[in-house]
């Protein structure tokens, strides 16, 4: 689970900027927050946090944080690549300097900390420790020149590791590529369990599910309740001739997916010439014979048989949906591995296409899932002022962005609003200008 990210000197956040998923003293709905461990005095995360704000208010760069951090810890950089690190360009002064990143996350009971300084060059400080009741152990701290290690960290390959690092690379990933395990579950937690889409999505497979059938039955069923028109799930056996794409192309993405264990190879297509995606998966590994399936959808006729339609067919809705709900679906399943169950979502624009009704639904029906001991997170950005609601959300699982000309942007919960009581209208407020975040327009120059 997340616990909070910090961020500072990053785009349009020039001051250290805090987002937690702390909960506040407020008892709505506390029978949905994950209770921490003895060890962190039983202190309670939100399951959920909505994001807020005008058109380029930095709702997206707050959440681009993590998408970098992701992108560095998992995949690395090339020789001599810059880091995608961009510090507050209004400010001159402050532009050139590094952006600093701080994450505390859930991983099997234990909060790690992760605290990163970053130029476009190198790497200026990281930290990795592990959270206690009130001090922090140092895993290991490594600035531009040396890295030392904490207690029960002293195996001489770790310092053959640290001068192996690259200046543009972070030792944490540099470390676990070289198979020092001892890393591995702070690297886990940004590989397995963190999932962005919308922002970078860094290949995220969400809809190999569709081969299951447990999942078959979960979008069907929600399909039919939210009257899409659509009846049923299909996929349908094609070619690989079929694929409308170039032969040597796909072997060359064939041949890009580790082919260790059984998996799922998923294929989505963008057609310049349709008006949405084409799917097609088939499950791949060591022995498996390729067959391909493609993703469409069934509708009843009058005379109650289905036509099959393409999901390129299907409303803008539809399709958003079809991509959205394997992401619900395993929010809600139950869990087959300590990875499964720790899932956190990073949405941007949840609410994209959809009708304000199903998106109250998705987001109710998830947190009414959630308990003491469940670890999943939905973390969203949305213009969908209908959930600035008091029966959907907590207040302090709503979060405001705003943006000023000189101090850059700023996110604040409602949690710890004065304006925002438990018998406040906060949409109405909202509207008021009363929270911030609100798009302010201006008269002709």
């Amino acid at each position: 689970m997340l616990v909070s990210l910090t961020v500072q000197n990053w785009k349009s956040f020039k001051n250290e900027t805090l987002f937690t998923m702390m909960s506040t003293k407020e008892r709505k709905d506390s029978v949905s927050l994950a209770k921490l461990p003895p060890m962190y005095n039983s202190r309670k995360i939100l399951p959920v946090a909505a994001v807020y704000g005008a058109n380029a208010s930095g709702k997206t760069t707050i959440m681009e944080a993590l998408s970098l951090l992701k992108r560095l810890v998992v995949f690395g950089l090339q020789v001599d690549q810059a880091i995608p690190v961009e510090g507050y360009r209004l400010d001159p002064a402050l532009f050139r300097k590094p952006s600093r990143f701080t994450v505390e996350f859930l991983r099997s009971d234990l909060i790690y900390r992760y605290d990163i300084t970053l130029s476009r060059a190198f790497v200026e400080r990281e930290v990795l420790s592990i959270r206690r009741t009130r001090t922090y152990d140092v895993i290991f701290d490594r600035d531009a020149t040396s890295v030392t290690f904490g207690k029960g960290y002293t195996d001489e390959r770790f310092n053959f590791i640290a001068q192996g690092t690259r200046p543009n690379q972070l030792f944490l990933y540099n470390a676990v590529a070289q198979n020092a395990n001892e890393f591995r579950p702070a690297f886990d937690w940004f590989d397995k369990c963190l999932r962005i889409e919308g922002i970078n999505a860094h290949g995220e497979q969400y809809s190999g599910m569709l081969l299951r059938e447990d999942f078959q039955e979960f979008i069907n069923e929600r399909l039919y309740r939210y009257n899409t028109g659509a009846d049923e799930l299909s996929l349908t056996s094609v070619s690989r001739e079929a694929i409308p794409i170039p032969p040597q192309v796909l072997d060359d993405l064939l041949r890009s997916v580790p082919m260790r264990d059984l998996g799922t190879f998923q294929l989505r297509i963008d057609n310049p010439g349709a008006s949405g995606p084409e799917i097609y998966i088939s499950e791949i590994g060591p022995g498996v014979d390729l067959q391909f399936q493609k993703v469409r959808l069934l509708h009843k006729r009058i005379d109650g048989q289905f036509e099959t339609f393409e999901l390129s067919s299907e409303s803008s809705g539809t399709q958003r949906l079809i991509e959205l709900l394997p992401l619900f679906f395993d929010l809600a399943a139950e869990p087959s591995s300590p990875d499964d169950a720790e899932r956190v979502y990073i949405i941007d624009e949840m609410g994209r296409s959809f009708h304000t009704a199903l998106t109250n639904d998705l987001v109710k029906s998830f947190v009414e899932s959630c308990g003491e001991e469940s670890r999943h997170q939905l973390i969203f950005t949305t213009h969908d002022l209908a959930l600035m609601q008091q029966d959907t959300l907590r207040r302090d699982e709503m979060w405001i962005c705003e943006k000023d000309a000189k101090e850059g942007s700023a996110i604040i919960s409602l949690g710890k609003q004065d304006k925002a009581r438990h018998d406040s209208d906060l949409l109405a407020n909202y509207v008021k200008g009363v929270y911030g975040g609100y798009p302010k327009f201006r008269t002709s120059r």
